[in-house]
């Protein structure tokens, strides 16, 4: 992502939208629309704690650091 300061940034940070779009979809659709217009965005899809939802999010959800260091 560049680093325009102060240029408009979307945060798409979708929920499942049952029976139509996974939450993984629905963050793809909004940052997909926002680099069309020119606009920034970063995808960050959510679950409510639901298994199926929790389990996708999870699955693509990396974590920098948490290897032990020796």
């Amino acid at each position: 992502m560049p680093n325009d300061e102060g240029a408009p940034l979307l945060l798409a940070a979708f929920d499942k939208f049952r029976g139509t779009l996974t939450a993984r979809e629905a963050c793809d659709a909004a940052t997909s629309a926002a680099t069309d217009a020119g606009i920034r965005s970063v995808s960050s899809p959510l679950a409510d704690g639901g298994y199926d939802g929790h389990l996708r999010v999870m699955h693509r959800t990396t974590v920098a650091g948490a290897a032990p260091q020796p």
